[in-house]
């Protein structure tokens, strides 16, 4: 981690981080991500539960509602980043978008988001908590994904959660050869260039403002 030039001083020096999310947040691909570059650099104790396949829907292993049953107890910042993995259960209509006020697990995505952000401040009801959104990939479903990013920001809004829109405004031009070939060669995934250069500086930022 040395190599990475150091960050401003943070408010978050000295306490307890939890990361909830899919595969842009799991542990154990060889590369360091947004929040290990983060912690490394300021002394946060990281607690990460993201899992690859991690979703907002019903899933015993993959859900995001799942990773908060195995989740310790007292943290200073909690953060959450997931929605790339609930694209095909909605588009196929397994999973239904719903509208604002579902709040059934399973039912719609809407309802999985409500129940399941509601488990998470149960759970950490006087910590600080923010989401952010899913990132911009190159395929396509335009009209769907910023439906499922208006859907966390709604449910977000009715918590009182701070959102980074990192599909709106991550500066991932997914449909851009030369930046994928540079950041995401697989369309898909930042490597660690990106997490380094692009997504950590954006998240650092946005935990600061928490």
């Amino acid at each position: 981690m040395s190599a990475f030039q150091p960050l401003p001083v943070s408010k978050w020096d000295g306490k307890t981080w939890v990361v909830f999310g899919d595969s842009n947040s799991k542990d154990g691909d060889a590369m360091p991500k947004y929040h290990h570059i983060i912690s490394s650099q300021h002394n946060i104790t990281l607690y990460n539960y993201a899992v690859s396949g991690g979703k907002w829907g019903q899933d015993p292993h993959l859900s995001i509602d799942s990773q908060i049953d195995n989740a310790i107890s007292e943290a200073d910042l909690i953060t959450f980043m997931a929605g790339g993995n609930d694209v095909v259960s909605i588009a196929s209509g397994d999973l239904p978008l719903g509208t604002f006020g579902d709040t059934e697990m399973g039912a719609t995505y809407y309802g999985c988001l409500d129940y399941t952000i509601g488990r998470i401040i149960a759970k950490y009801p006087t910590k600080i908590i923010g989401a952010m959104s899913q990132m911009k990939r190159g395929e396509g479903k335009e009209e769907l994904l910023q439906a499922m990013v208006k859907a966390l920001k709604d449910v977000c809004g009715k918590y009182g959660i701070p959102v980074l829109d990192l599909y709106n405004g991550g500066n991932i031009h997914a449909y851009n050869q030369t930046f994928l070939s540079t950041y995401m060669p697989d369309g898909v995934h930042l490597n660690a260039l990106a997490h380094e250069k692009i997504l950590a500086p954006k998240v650092f930022s946005f935990i600061e403002s928490l």
